[in-house]
């Protein structure tokens, strides 16, 4: 079990702590970074509105915002955090699916409505109704 979890989660990288918070690291200290990454890590370590995104936002959130003007810099970080979310993604559907899937549901085909359940966008229901031909009066909202 603890091998297959290493292959997941490796051991925290100190050449990676400008990752999780780039204003508390020592930016002489990291060796992955190309000059070009390092030379973006300081101009973004300097910007004081910056640092107060990075105190309002979530990281992956914080890091997609640097990509507009750090953009290698944001690309290294996101390709190393971005397989966290689709890995909660995965658990989030898994989840999902055993609990529509229930020993009194056990027969129900649930392709549509695990997509539309874990779906982050929300149908507009009366575009959807006014686009079809045939309905009752009495099912519209």
């Amino acid at each position: 079990m603890t091998k297959i979890l290493r292959k997941y989660f490796h051991q925290p990288d100190p050449n990676n702590t400008w990752i999780r918070n780039p204003f508390s690291c020592d930016i002489e200290k990291i060796k992955n970074l190309s000059e070009q990454e390092q030379d973006e890590l300081i101009d973004l370590v300097t910007n004081g509105t910056m640092k107060n995104i990075f105190n309002d936002k979530k990281l992956i959130d914080f890091w997609l915002i640097v990509q507009n003007d750090q953009k290698q810099l944001a690309e290294k970080a996101l390709r190393h955090l971005i397989p966290f979310c689709k890995t909660y993604r995965c658990e989030q559907a898994f989840s999902t699916y055993c609990y529509m899937k229930n020993k009194f549901r056990n027969r129900l085909n649930i392709d549509a409505d695990l997509r539309v359940k874990i779906s982050s966008m929300q149908p507009d229901l009366d575009e959807i109704m006014n686009k079809k031909e045939r309905f009752h009066l009495s099912h519209k909202v």
